[in-house]
Protein backbone atom coordinates (compact mmCIF):
# COMPACT_ATOMS: atom_id res chain seq x y z
CA UNK A 1 0.00 0.00 0.00
CA UNK A 2 1.27 3.36 -1.49
CA UNK A 3 2.18 6.24 2.00
CA UNK A 4 1.18 9.25 1.28
CA UNK A 5 3.87 10.83 0.39
CA UNK A 6 4.11 8.73 -2.62
CA UNK A 7 0.37 9.19 -3.50
CA UNK A 8 0.97 12.88 -3.70
CA UNK A 9 4.17 12.36 -5.94
CA UNK A 10 2.23 10.57 -8.32
CA UNK A 11 -0.54 12.82 -8.66
CA UNK A 12 1.87 15.88 -9.18
CA UNK A 13 2.86 12.99 -12.29
CA UNK A 14 -0.51 12.66 -13.39
CA UNK A 15 -1.31 16.35 -12.77
CA UNK A 16 2.01 17.21 -14.92
CA UNK A 17 1.16 15.10 -17.64
CA UNK A 18 -2.19 16.18 -17.78
CA UNK A 19 -1.07 19.65 -18.20
CA UNK A 20 1.78 18.76 -21.09
CA UNK A 21 -1.09 16.83 -23.37
CA UNK A 22 -3.74 20.18 -22.94
CA UNK A 23 -0.78 22.33 -23.51
CA UNK A 24 0.31 20.24 -26.93
CA UNK A 25 -3.57 19.97 -27.73
CA UNK A 26 -3.67 23.95 -27.67
CA UNK A 27 -0.46 23.87 -29.85
CA UNK A 28 -2.24 21.80 -32.58
CA UNK A 29 -5.10 23.67 -32.53
CA UNK A 30 -3.31 26.79 -32.86
CA UNK A 31 -0.83 25.97 -35.45
CA UNK A 32 -3.87 24.93 -37.40
CA UNK A 33 -5.52 28.49 -37.23
CA UNK A 34 -2.21 29.64 -38.03
CA UNK A 35 -2.27 27.51 -41.53
CA UNK A 36 -5.98 28.16 -42.19
CA UNK A 37 -5.53 32.16 -41.58
CA UNK A 38 -2.16 31.59 -44.30
CA UNK A 39 -4.39 30.33 -46.49
CA UNK A 40 -7.12 32.51 -46.60
CA UNK A 41 -4.32 35.48 -46.99
CA UNK A 42 -3.43 33.78 -49.79
CA UNK A 43 -6.71 35.21 -51.69
CA UNK A 44 -5.66 38.56 -51.62
CA UNK A 45 -5.41 41.77 -53.76
CA UNK A 46 -2.85 43.88 -54.72
CA UNK A 47 -3.03 45.97 -51.24
CA UNK A 48 -1.91 42.53 -49.76
CA UNK A 49 0.07 41.00 -52.14
CA UNK A 50 1.16 36.77 -51.00
CA UNK A 51 4.91 36.31 -51.24
CA UNK A 52 4.65 33.49 -53.51
CA UNK A 53 3.59 36.12 -56.09
CA UNK A 54 5.89 38.77 -55.14
CA UNK A 55 8.66 37.31 -57.97
CA UNK A 56 5.89 37.76 -60.54
CA UNK A 57 4.26 41.38 -59.69
CA UNK A 58 8.37 42.07 -59.52
CA UNK A 59 8.49 40.93 -63.29
CA UNK A 60 5.63 42.39 -64.81
CA UNK A 61 6.98 46.02 -63.30
CA UNK A 62 10.00 45.12 -65.24
CA UNK A 63 7.67 44.36 -67.98
CA UNK A 64 6.27 47.78 -67.74
CA UNK A 65 9.76 49.47 -67.64
CA UNK A 66 11.51 47.90 -70.09
CA UNK A 67 8.23 48.19 -72.85
CA UNK A 68 8.23 51.99 -71.51
CA UNK A 69 12.10 52.24 -72.72
CA UNK A 70 11.69 50.47 -75.53
CA UNK A 71 8.85 52.15 -76.59
CA UNK A 72 10.85 55.67 -76.24
CA UNK A 73 13.98 54.61 -78.01
CA UNK A 74 11.89 52.72 -81.07
CA UNK A 75 9.94 55.67 -81.85
CA UNK A 76 12.98 58.29 -81.26
CA UNK A 77 14.95 56.41 -84.18
CA UNK A 78 11.64 56.89 -86.52
CA UNK A 79 10.50 60.56 -85.77
CA UNK A 80 8.40 59.94 -82.97
CA UNK A 81 6.76 57.41 -84.94
CA UNK A 82 5.83 53.71 -84.21
CA UNK A 83 4.44 53.23 -87.71
CA UNK A 84 5.86 55.80 -90.33
CA UNK A 85 3.35 57.00 -92.21
CA UNK A 86 4.04 58.60 -95.93
CA UNK A 87 5.85 60.41 -96.81
CA UNK A 88 8.94 58.39 -95.87
CA UNK A 89 12.35 58.51 -96.83
CA UNK A 90 13.36 54.67 -97.50
CA UNK A 91 16.62 54.45 -96.30
CA UNK A 92 18.33 51.16 -95.46
CA UNK A 93 15.01 49.80 -96.15
CA UNK A 94 14.04 51.44 -93.25
CA UNK A 95 11.29 54.63 -93.04
CA UNK A 96 12.38 57.51 -92.41
CA UNK A 97 9.79 60.38 -92.12
CA UNK A 98 9.64 63.44 -93.59
CA UNK A 99 9.03 66.40 -90.96
CA UNK A 100 9.98 68.96 -94.61
CA UNK A 101 8.46 67.31 -97.82
CA UNK A 102 8.96 69.99 -100.68
CA UNK A 103 8.64 72.74 -98.34
CA UNK A 104 5.78 71.57 -96.37
CA UNK A 105 5.78 71.06 -93.01
CA UNK A 106 4.65 67.25 -91.94
CA UNK A 107 6.34 67.30 -88.41
CA UNK A 108 4.22 65.36 -86.23
CA UNK A 109 2.63 67.21 -83.10
CA UNK A 110 3.55 66.50 -79.27
CA UNK A 111 0.32 64.71 -78.93
CA UNK A 112 0.97 63.03 -82.22
CA UNK A 113 4.17 61.28 -81.00
CA UNK A 114 2.86 60.91 -77.09
CA UNK A 115 -0.12 58.71 -79.13
CA UNK A 116 2.50 56.42 -80.96
CA UNK A 117 4.37 56.00 -77.93
CA UNK A 118 0.85 55.00 -76.00
CA UNK A 119 0.64 52.79 -79.20
CA UNK A 120 3.65 50.49 -78.87
CA UNK A 121 3.40 49.74 -75.11
CA UNK A 122 -0.64 48.98 -76.09
CA UNK A 123 0.67 46.40 -79.01
CA UNK A 124 4.09 45.49 -77.27
CA UNK A 125 3.54 45.15 -73.61
CA UNK A 126 1.38 41.94 -73.34
CA UNK A 127 3.39 39.73 -75.13
CA UNK A 128 6.10 40.50 -72.21
CA UNK A 129 3.73 39.97 -69.56
CA UNK A 130 2.01 36.41 -71.11
CA UNK A 131 5.59 35.06 -71.47
CA UNK A 132 6.31 35.25 -67.56
CA UNK A 133 3.68 32.78 -67.47
CA UNK A 134 5.23 30.46 -68.95
CA UNK A 135 8.37 29.77 -66.55
CA UNK A 136 6.77 30.74 -63.37
CA UNK A 137 4.31 28.62 -63.51
CA UNK A 138 1.62 31.13 -63.28
CA UNK A 139 -1.84 31.98 -64.89
CA UNK A 140 -2.19 35.77 -66.42
CA UNK A 141 -5.26 36.87 -66.98
CA UNK A 142 -6.36 40.46 -68.88
CA UNK A 143 -5.98 43.03 -71.24
CA UNK A 144 -4.87 46.58 -71.66
CA UNK A 145 -7.89 49.06 -71.92
CA UNK A 146 -5.79 52.16 -72.44
CA UNK A 147 -2.40 53.64 -72.17
CA UNK A 148 -1.46 57.38 -72.40
CA UNK A 149 1.87 58.96 -72.53
CA UNK A 150 3.08 62.65 -71.74
CA UNK A 151 6.33 64.22 -72.58
CA UNK A 152 7.06 66.42 -69.46
CA UNK A 153 10.19 68.17 -68.36
CA UNK A 154 13.40 66.10 -68.78
CA UNK A 155 11.08 62.61 -68.61
CA UNK A 156 7.74 60.74 -70.34
CA UNK A 157 5.06 59.53 -68.69
CA UNK A 158 3.59 56.47 -69.40
CA UNK A 159 0.18 55.48 -67.52
CA UNK A 160 -1.35 52.03 -68.25
CA UNK A 161 -4.71 50.91 -67.60
CA UNK A 162 -4.36 47.25 -67.50
CA UNK A 163 -6.79 44.57 -64.88
CA UNK A 164 -4.94 41.62 -64.32
CA UNK A 165 -5.30 38.74 -62.66
CA UNK A 166 -2.40 36.89 -61.62
CA UNK A 167 -2.79 33.09 -59.84
CA UNK A 168 -0.62 30.32 -58.61
CA UNK A 169 -1.10 27.62 -56.97
CA UNK A 170 -4.09 28.54 -54.07
CA UNK A 171 -3.00 32.33 -54.35
CA UNK A 172 -4.08 35.24 -56.64
CA UNK A 173 -3.99 39.10 -57.02
CA UNK A 174 -5.55 41.70 -58.85
CA UNK A 175 -3.53 44.72 -60.60
CA UNK A 176 -5.19 47.44 -62.08
CA UNK A 177 -3.14 50.30 -62.94
CA UNK A 178 0.74 50.32 -63.90
CA UNK A 179 2.97 53.44 -64.81
CA UNK A 180 6.40 54.14 -65.67
CA UNK A 181 9.00 57.22 -66.12
CA UNK A 182 11.47 57.44 -68.49
CA UNK A 183 13.88 59.99 -67.67
CA UNK A 184 14.82 61.31 -71.45
CA UNK A 185 14.80 64.86 -72.62
CA UNK A 186 12.67 64.35 -75.16
CA UNK A 187 10.47 67.42 -74.42
CA UNK A 188 14.19 69.53 -75.62
CA UNK A 189 14.51 66.96 -78.18
CA UNK A 190 11.55 67.97 -80.22
CA UNK A 191 11.70 71.71 -79.68
CA UNK A 192 15.27 71.27 -81.33
CA UNK A 193 13.91 69.42 -84.39
CA UNK A 194 10.76 71.91 -84.16
CA UNK A 195 13.54 74.99 -84.88
CA UNK A 196 15.37 73.18 -87.13
CA UNK A 197 12.16 72.07 -89.60
CA UNK A 198 10.79 76.39 -88.99
CA UNK A 199 14.48 77.39 -90.08
CA UNK A 200 14.06 75.91 -92.78
CA UNK A 201 11.05 76.45 -94.65
CA UNK A 202 11.30 80.37 -93.07
CA UNK A 203 14.39 80.15 -95.48
CA UNK A 204 13.27 78.84 -98.57
CA UNK A 205 14.47 75.75 -98.26
CA UNK A 206 18.08 76.22 -97.08
CA UNK A 207 19.34 74.54 -93.94
CA UNK A 208 21.30 76.88 -91.75
CA UNK A 209 24.18 75.28 -90.66
CA UNK A 210 25.57 77.36 -88.18
CA UNK A 211 22.05 77.62 -86.76
CA UNK A 212 22.59 73.76 -86.33
CA UNK A 213 25.68 74.55 -84.07
CA UNK A 214 24.24 76.66 -82.29
CA UNK A 215 21.54 74.73 -81.49
CA UNK A 216 23.25 71.91 -80.55
CA UNK A 217 25.75 74.00 -78.07
CA UNK A 218 23.11 75.87 -76.23
CA UNK A 219 21.68 72.10 -75.64
CA UNK A 220 24.80 69.71 -75.41
CA UNK A 221 23.67 67.90 -78.01
CA UNK A 222 25.29 66.14 -81.71
CA UNK A 223 23.24 67.08 -85.07
CA UNK A 224 24.75 64.26 -87.75
CA UNK A 225 23.54 65.46 -91.11
CA UNK A 226 23.34 62.63 -93.89
CA UNK A 227 22.51 63.41 -97.48
CA UNK A 228 20.74 61.14 -99.62
CA UNK A 229 19.80 61.51 -103.30
CA UNK A 230 17.48 64.49 -103.10
CA UNK A 231 16.71 64.59 -99.25
CA UNK A 232 19.02 64.76 -95.74
CA UNK A 233 18.52 62.97 -93.14
CA UNK A 234 18.97 64.93 -89.40
CA UNK A 235 19.74 62.51 -86.26
CA UNK A 236 19.89 64.09 -83.15
CA UNK A 237 21.74 62.75 -80.21
CA UNK A 238 21.39 63.65 -76.80
CA UNK A 239 25.00 63.96 -74.66
CA UNK A 240 22.89 64.70 -71.23
CA UNK A 241 19.82 61.87 -70.91
CA UNK A 242 20.69 58.64 -71.47
CA UNK A 243 18.62 54.86 -71.52
CA UNK A 244 20.18 51.42 -70.33
CA UNK A 245 23.85 53.74 -71.01
CA UNK A 246 22.91 54.81 -74.22
CA UNK A 247 22.59 57.95 -75.85
CA UNK A 248 19.01 59.02 -76.46
CA UNK A 249 18.36 59.04 -80.42
CA UNK A 250 15.96 60.86 -82.72
CA UNK A 251 15.87 60.79 -86.44
CA UNK A 252 14.18 62.47 -89.19
CA UNK A 253 14.57 63.67 -92.61
CA UNK A 254 13.81 66.31 -95.04
CA UNK A 255 13.98 66.98 -99.09
CA UNK A 256 16.87 69.45 -100.12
Amino acid sequence: MLNKKTQVTLFLVLGLVVLIAISFMSYLSADKTKTDIKKEAEITTSSGLPSSLLPLKSNIDFCVDEIGKRAIVYTGLYGGYYKVPEPKLVYFYDGVPYYVFRSANYMPTRETVESQISDYVMEQLPACVNNLQDFQGANVEGAIESVSSTIGKDAVFIHIDYPINIYKGDAKAQFLKFRTEVPVRLDTIYDIASEIVEGKIKNNGALCADCLIDLASENNVFIDVVSHEDSMILTIFDNVTKIDENDYIFSFAMTK
